[in-house]
């Protein structure tokens, strides 16, 4: 069985008579195509159903190999859009060697370069699987953004069953919960199911983003964990500047910061709002003023 793919050089060929694995000689073909330049980067493959159809093969046969080729290095595929090829995966050119016969490769001293032939593809697809269903629910109920509703009592109230039945967590992203103009400040979910949220918070809308400072108030259970995994991935965060924003806190200044700043963008707020409606009244009193002197009917109302 053969298939030809968008490239003429390319030809994948797969003998069932030959004793070697169909995944093995699947990911050869394709391998010694990128090698060797008979598929050039950014060159899009066939589907795995597309492929898998073309050459009698299982689906799940060609995803694992084209799994396989991505760790390698060879393939590169982004979600929505098709398998390609990666950049950097062929074997550049060789320069001109003296006649002769070319030294065998005995042994490859490359630092820094794992055996990939050994990856552990089944379990990395295993675990790929498992993260996939991981139970936890992103959500913005005080500032959906970008329309800025807020999420009412009733929708709150049914994504807390939703998560308690599925015995799962609710992300509460409260990213400018300092801001409201149109508004009383609406309630936290996490007020409703503190066993259940994680509430996250942050000072990059009401101080500065480049201080990347946040925080986090999550159930108990989840404290010690999480403080392990920031630590171990990210020490980023100077200490000295949240000490900083510590002190703002308690003496008083961060609240008057605050509430200055309310005031401030309240003010630009309403000239915004203002400058519309006198920009959509103009607009309505020129359409009106055509539309009498061609005869037409019609009132302005009221701006």
């Amino acid at each position: 069985m053969e298939w030809s793919g968008s490239s003429p050089e390319l030809l994948l060929v797969v003998d069932r008579t030959s004793g070697r694995p169909l995944r093995a000689q699947l990911e050869h073909g394709v391998r010694d195509g990128i090698r060797m330049g008979r598929l050039q980067v950014g060159e899009r493959l066939p589907s795995s159903r597309e492929l898998a159809r073309t050459l009698g093969l299982s689906r799940g046969l060609v995803q694992e190999c084209y799994a396989q080729l991505q760790a390698e290095g060879y393939l590169v595929t982004h979600p929505g859009s098709a398998t390609r090829v990666a950049a950097g995966s062929a074997i550049p050119p060789a320069s001109a060697r003296p006649s002769g016969a070319a030294p065998r490769l005995v042994a490859d001293f490359r630092w820094g370069v794992p055996d990939l032939g050994a990856f552990l593809l089944q379990d990395w697809l295993w675990a790929t699987r498992e993260a996939a269903r991981a139970r936890a629910v992103v959500a913005t109920p005080a500032h959906q953004w970008p329309t800025g509703v807020a999420l009412a009592l009733q929708p709150r109230l049914a994504l807390l069953d939703w998560v308690r039945d599925r015995d799962a967590i609710v992300i509460e992203d409260d990213y400018d919960a300092e801001f409201r103009y149109d508004r009383e400040p609406v309630g936290a979910l996490q007020g409703l199911a503190p066993d259940r949220v994680i509430f996250l918070g942050t000072i990059s809308k009401s101080l500065a983003p480049a201080l990347r400072i946040g925080w986090m108030l999550c159930p108990p259970d989840l404290a010690e964990p999480l403080t392990e995994q920031k630590h171990l991935s990210d020490r980023r965060t100077p200490t000295l500047d949240q000490l900083a924003l510590a002190r703002l806190i308690e003496s008083g200044r961060f609240d008057r910061h605050l509430r200055r700043m309310r005031a401030g963008y309240a003010a630009r707020h309403a000239t915004l709002l203002a400058a519309h409606r006198g920009s959509t009244c103009s607009q309505r009193a020129s359409a009106s003023g055509t539309a009498r002197r061609t005869g037409g009917g019609g009132a302005l109302g009221s701006c």
